[in-house]
């Protein structure tokens, strides 16, 4: 069953990249996501500066 699930994926990303103009949707919305994902949330240098890298 995971399997068939990750083939559609897989063909669908196939669709979407043989459609240049879809695909540059996609990439521009998937963008918007991946920057929103940690909105809100302390940085991690600043949470934790004892990992910090020494300049």
């Amino acid at each position: 069953m995971r399997e068939h699930q990750i083939n559609r994926i897989m063909r669908r990303y196939e669709e979407l990249r043989a459609d240049p103009g879809e695909w540059a949707n996609y990439r521009t919305e998937a963008r918007l996501t991946d920057n929103a994902a940690g909105d809100g949330l302390p940085d991690t240098r600043d949470e934790y500066p004892e990992f910090k890298p020494s300049p």
